[in-house]
């Protein structure tokens, strides 16, 4: 009977030693797995902040581009308006003269035998 009891303490106390080391596995995979976790969530935020880094640069760009396409249609807008001010000032001119030169060469003409 106590050779029984001392076997008994003898495979109780392997039974814990196994038990320790698994529990002691469990808690290194675990703190592992953890880990793996939180390098993950990690990466993950990095990608999501160099996305919106990048989608802001692009935002950045197209409206600089579309400024710039602004400016310039305006200043399109600008050079039409000053051309065609231009334009009717010298028709203008030019239909004022017209009479007058005509009047000059017909009186040149009148004048030279």
């Amino acid at each position: 009977t106590e050779r029984r009891r001392a076997e008994a303490r003898q495979r109780e106390d392997e039974f814990n030693m196994i038990r320790a080391d698994v529990e002691a596995q469990v808690a290194s995979l675990r703190a592992e797995v953890e880990g793996e976790e939180r390098r993950r969530r990690e990466e993950e935020r990095e990608e999501e902040e160099a996305a919106a880094q990048a989608k802001a640069e692009a935002k950045a760009i197209v409206d600089e581009e579309a400024r710039r396409e602004r400016r310039l249609r305006e200043e399109i807008e600008v050079e039409k308006t000053s051309f065609a001010v231009a334009e009717a000032a010298a028709a203008s001119t030019a239909s004022r003269r017209w009479p007058q030169q005509q009047q000059q060469q017909e009186q040149q003409q009148q004048q030279q035998p």
